[in-house]
């Protein structure tokens, strides 16, 4: 919990910053939190593994188009920034640990499921955000509607 704790602190921290400068939630969000994103849960090993085959990230990744199709090609990563960047550009939304939690769920679901059930507020950013219909997977938010999906 102690993570879940430090990783909604971090969230906190960036929208505090996006409050400072308002433009960012109508911008470019979602570079913003994909950049975080690697640089928080993927930077170290991308290095450790580039290193240790001689490689550098330019040969990898050679400009910024490219670089943003490799990492939306992730599913993990790309159900965590769309989901973080409709909670960022939302200067009303609280983060708390339970986002972490969804968020970290939803990553390691919709990617690889048909159907996913999760709590209203989560399924309906993930619908709203056309992440449930661009992944191919069906999100509800009521087990009673699991039936007809069968």
């Amino acid at each position: 919990m102690e993570v879940m704790e430090r990783r909604a602190a971090r969230e906190i921290e960036q929208a505090g910053r996006f409050n400072d400068d308002p433009r960012w939630r109508r911008g470019r969000t979602r570079d913003v939190v994909a950049a975080r994103e690697f640089l928080i849960e993927i930077n170290e090993a991308l290095h450790r593994g580039l290193s240790e085959r001689g490689a550098r990230l330019e040969d990898v990744l050679p400009g910024v188009e490219q670089t943003r199709r490799a990492f939306d090609s992730m599913p993990s990563f790309d159900v965590a920034v769309t989901l973080k960047t409709a909670y960022h550009r939302d200067p009303m939304h609280r983060w708390t640990t339970n986002d972490i939690l969804d968020i970290d769920a939803m990553g390691s679901t919709v990617p690889y499921c048909d159907i996913v059930v999760a709590d209203r507020a989560i399924a309906s950013h993930a619908r709203q955000t056309g992440l449930a219909e661009r992944l191919g997977t069906v999100v509800l938010s009521d087990l009673a509607d699991l039936p007809e999906q069968l």
